[in-house]
């Protein structure tokens, strides 16, 4: 999924995936990538 910030990340975790019956704990690890950056390319 991808989130905006870490904030939405905690929300929809917290929120969403904690309001899940039967969820004890849930492990999360950020994967990051550039998708598009600004300026000229050298």
């Amino acid at each position: 999924m991808v989130c905006r910030d870490e904030a939405d990340l905690f929300r929809h975790l917290t929120e969403r995936i904690g309001a899940l019956p039967n969820i004890g704990e849930v492990e999360t690890g950020p994967i990051t990538r550039t998708v598009k950056r600004a300026g000229a390319y050298p």
